[in-house]
């Protein structure tokens, strides 16, 4: 009896032993599908969890976005979640931030509105854009300084996007981490070949030999070493060392052609930088005027029904950096050459602008009168071709001459269009019919 007994307690503890490994083998088992489902759920593209982390990090970046605009959006400006930048047409018409303020267009391209200035709404002053509620870079966006009652009562710049800013410059030289930089200069014939002149790169012959096309127009690039081409930063030593000359535009002690030369070549350095960080710059929308021949503290104006010229280019030089001095987050300046080259490539890019470029008859006041700023625009921008001839800061192919660009109003938009380039002795004569157009760039 006591043996049959231990034979039972036997085959239970053994029953018992199986039923407790069997159970603990199935809630392993379903440990495991917990787990598996658990990572299948929280990993999937399709999972809740991963549904429920995106609408948060979606919330977020609209509440993110939102807190930005401040009063300028409401709670749909944001639906897509692709925009990443403050919407440009949020800002028509607006108050002037006390920062400068990185917008972006409908079609993604970027630039920057300065501090102090407000994008001007289309019909003020004959702002146009093709959608008036919705303006594009490719429009030409307009800023001005100053607003008063909705009505535009400052100087008015257009944005001129570089999207490949190595377009408009090479390295000259370079020591101990610090380069130097040259303009790349462009002709543009009726014929639709374009010539590219660069300076030598001393580092590497960046463009030597080299033909490329753009926008279907040839671009054969040349080079020069020394003075008997195009080029910028210079100096014009025939007129650059005279005493009356620098006078002007030098300050301090020291008036000499070497110092002004390192003025230019710091200002153009300054202009590769900021065109190199925002891939883009602000060039009047009037030819520049209420110049002084005289004063060369007085600010000019960048405004429509202003009087072209009547100053010789020292005094329009820097009268020109008078424009925004006031105004520590930009820096204006008169035009450099490899800058009105940039905006006639920009024009070449549109149907509705690419001839202008290289005729602009009837798009430019060649009436054989001057007249006051503000007669024929094309992407918002007056005046490029005809009215007066604009100085640039570029020197001309001889220690002679300064460059000044664009038609005059007395000869032909078709043999003197937007892009043509002449030049003549910058002196202290005062030249009636040579004006001059400034630009702004966006300082670091």
């Amino acid at each position: 009896m006591k043996e049959q007994e231990e034979k039972g307690n036997w085959y239970l503890d053994k029953k018992v032993k199986h039923i407790f490994l069997s159970t603990l083998v199935i809630t392993i088992i379903i440990l495991l599908v917990f787990i598996v489902v658990g990572v299948i759920i929280i990993h999937g593209n399709n999972g809740q969890f991963e549904i429920a982390k995106n609408e948060k990090k979606t919330n977020e970046e609209v509440e993110n976005k939102n807190e930005i605009l401040g009063e300028y959006t409401n709670e749909d400006e944001f639906v897509d979640p692709t925009i990443t930048k403050l919407l440009v047409q949020t800002l028509l018409g607006k108050e002037a931030s006390n920062e400068n303020q990185e917008v972006q267009d409908k079609n993604g391209n970027i630039l920057v509105i300065p501090a102090g200035f407000v994008v001007v709404p289309s019909g003020k002053n004959n702002v146009e854009y093709q959608d008036p509620t919705c303006p594009t870079v490719e429009d030409g966006i307009v800023i001005t300084d100053k607003m008063e009652d909705g009505e535009v009562t400052g100087n008015e710049f257009v944005w001129i996007p570089v999207e490949h800013p190595e377009e408009m410059y090479g390295i000259i030289s370079e020591e101990n981490g610090i380069k130097h930089y040259a303009g790349k200069l462009y002709s543009f014939s009726s014929s639709e070949n374009t010539t590219k002149n660069n300076w030598q790169n001393v580092i590497n012959d960046v463009g030597a030999n080299k033909t490329e096309e753009v926008n279907g127009i040839t671009i054969d690039w040349i080079q020069w070493t020394d003075k008997t081409k195009y080029r910028e930063p210079d100096t014009v030593s025939d007129y650059d060392h005279y005493d009356e000359c620098l006078s002007i535009v030098l300050e301090g002690e020291e008036k000499t052609e070497e110092k002004f030369k390192e003025q230019l070549q710091k200002e153009f350095d300054d202009l590769v930088a900021s065109v190199n960080k925002y891939k883009g710059f602000y060039i009047g929308r009037y030819e520049t005027g209420a110049l002084s021949s005289e004063n060369r503290d007085s600010t000019p104006k960048v405004q429509k029904d202003q009087t072209p010229g009547n100053a010789n280019w020292y005094y329009q030089y820097v009268e020109s950096k008078n424009i925004a001095s006031q105004n520590d987050k930009v820096t204006s300046s008169m035009i450099w050459g490899s800058q009105w080259d940039a905006v006639m490539n920009w024009f070449l890019k549109y149907e509705n602008s690419k001839e202008y470029v290289i005729n602009s008859k009837n798009k430019g006041n060649y009436s054989g009168a001057r007249l006051l700023t503000g007669q024929y625009q094309v992407k918002n921008i007056y005046d490029m071709a005809g009215n007066v001839f604009d100085w640039t800061i570029e020197a001309a192919d001889n220690t002679i001459n300064r460059v000044y660009r664009g038609g005059l109003y007395g000869f032909s938009g078709s043999i003197y269009p937007a892009s043509s380039r002449r030049s003549a002795p910058p002196g202290l004569e005062l030249y009636r019919d040579a004006g001059s157009r400034a630009t702004l760039i966006i300082n670091l």
